[in-house]
């Protein structure tokens, strides 16, 4: 290149262009996690994953952003910290189990692009947090040995399996009750006139070998006699009565007002049309289609068995109404 002034002096230099290839700025085409599930009860703000993005424009930095649109149900859950994606809450896999994110990556340039990712959470053992006994009495002067209650316990994590252990007091010499098969069992001959109220802590160990204790209170209750009647509060079925049908409820008289009853029908005086009928729990049905051809008078004869094993037996007298 020349360059002349007015009076027609010159001078010359050399230059070298260079042409530098632009590359157009595009949009970034997928965004990846690098990890896509978590466990349970993580602390708020810990990492699911980390956030990439595939873009032609090579060195190209990204943003990273939770949008609306489809997917979006659970970004409240979450949030974005730089490239991270971390928790916003606790996440617990027994209220849910799988969570939905829509997620933005924004180019340099302003380009975006959107992806929905799936979080599932991983289930944790979690120790169980309440033991409970199906019965908290038991008669004065019943053998060792005598069943008190089953034993149940609370757990996070359904369907967990548990073993119970009594956990001594500190100093005895001796324990009043002790476990077999999930059952609180006693282990003497109690008498509520010496002591009627017993605490006894129970473990609870889940499979996972996690545990809780309890103390539950055991009543020792007046000495058990037998029941001494059943009684059926309805004696009249109605008429064309198809099997199945409820007759009435059954109920025991006895001393010990908190006893429990099961209830049979029985071979004896009084049985004669026992095989026409059913019982399920306290409840009298009729075990045979009754209509206008059927007798319409029946005799039955119902056991009342306490939970320790004392009886008594009732005849019972139903009738059948009839057609006008």
């Amino acid at each position: 290149m020349q360059s002349t002034d007015a009076g027609g002096l010159t001078v010359e230099e050399t230059f070298t262009i260079t042409v530098t290839e632009v590359t157009a700025n595009v949009a970034p085409t997928a965004i990846d996690l690098s990890e896509t599930s978590i466990a349970e009860d993580a602390a708020v703000g810990a990492t699911v994953g980390t956030l990439s993005s595939t873009d032609a424009n090579a060195g190209d930095t990204h943003t990273y952003t939770l949008v609306s649109g489809s997917g979006d149900t659970d970004n409240a859950s979450f949030a974005i910290n730089g490239d991270s994606l971390v928790t916003a809450t606790t996440l617990d896999f027994e209220t849910q189990s799988s969570y939905s994110v829509r997620v933005q990556s924004t180019d340099a340039g302003g380009l975006t692009v959107e992806e929905t990712f799936t979080i599932d959470v991983a289930n944790i053992n979690e120790a169980p947090t309440a033991i409970a006994v199906s019965r908290t009495t038991i008669a004065s002067n019943e053998a060792a040995d005598t069943e008190i209650g089953l034993l149940s316990s609370e757990d996070p994590d359904a369907g967990d399996t548990f073993t119970y252990t009594i956990v001594p007091e500190e100093g005895a010499t001796s324990e009043p009750f002790k476990i077999a098969e999930g059952k609180l069992v006693s282990n003497e001959v109690f008498d509520e006139a010496i002591q009627d109220l017993y605490a006894v802590r129970v473990r609870s160990e889940d499979a996972g070998g996690l545990s809780f204790e309890q103390v539950l209170e055991i009543t020792i209750s007046e000495p058990n006699v037998a029941p001494t009647a059943v009684a059926l509060d309805n004696s009249t079925i109605p008429a064309d009565a198809p099997t199945g049908t409820t007759v009435g409820l059954l109920s025991t008289t006895d001393a010990n007002a908190d006893d429990e009853h099961v209830y049979l029908l029985v071979s004896g005086t009084g049985s004669d049309d026992n095989a026409s009928f059913t019982i399920e729990g306290n409840v009298l049905k009729t075990n045979v289609d009754l209509d206008s051809s059927s007798p319409t008078s029946f005799s039955i004869r119902v056991q009342s068995i306490d939970r320790y094993g004392l009886s008594t037996e009732t005849i019972l007298t139903l009738s059948l109404e009839t057609t006008p």
